[in-house]
């Protein structure tokens, strides 16, 4: 994700001799850090308002890489696979239908799941079938005589961090969020440098 900052830092700085200019880029990325850190608590706060995924999981999934004076330009990315269905409440037992909650508020059933715990300790939402190129594939019947291999047991995932972080709504209160804060950020910290000249 990329947010473009145009203030005319020109006109805020006007004024300023040869030894105040060159605080310009360190408080410029003084505040790109800033206001980065800012998005990306923020960027958390909204996936969170709409998926019911812990911040622990948002924040790992989230990297941001700082300005520095002769680079300036702050980037946040996000990384990750999708997450496991189990992570999103999941309730069930023997004989009785799965559910998760994935959006908050909207407890739905998935049909044909099943919670199961692996050899290894792993507890998950497993069903028969397969992913493929258009979602899952659910089996309930072998398609091969005899075939081992037609109904697998298949862990099931939901969304990604990096979906929900490329969301609509994430990215248009993260460009509010730059909009409304650069300026008096920048116009702060290049003050504080100034006054120890």
């Amino acid at each position: 994700m990329e947010i473009r900052i145009h203030h005319n830092i020109s006109a805020m700085t006007k004024g300023l001799n040869d030894l105040q200019r060159r605080e310009i880029p360190r408080a410029t990325a003084r505040a790109l850090n800033r206001v980065a850190d800012q998005a990306k608590t923020q960027a958390s706060r909204e996936i969170r308002k709409r998926y019911n995924v812990a911040a622990r999981a948002v924040g790992a999934a989230i990297a941001l890489k700082r300005a520095s004076p002769s680079a300036l330009q702050a980037r946040l990315s996000a990384t990750g696979k999708a997450i496991k269905l189990y992570a999103f409440g999941a309730r069930g037992k023997p004989g009785r239908p799965v559910t998760v909650e994935v959006i908050k508020g909207q407890r739905k059933v998935v049909p044909g799941a099943f919670i199961i715990t692996t050899k290894s300790g792993h507890k998950g939402v497993f069903a028969r079938g397969k992913y493929g190129a258009s979602g899952f594939q659910f089996r309930k019947r072998r398609t091969r005589k005899g075939s081992k291999h037609d109904l697998p047991i298949t862990e099931l995932v939901s969304i990604s961090v990096p979906r929900a972080f490329g969301a609509k709504v994430v990215i248009q209160a993260l460009q509010k969020l730059v909009r409304d804060k650069f300026e008096g950020i920048f116009a702060n910290e290049l003050a504080f440098r100034l006054g120890r000249l």
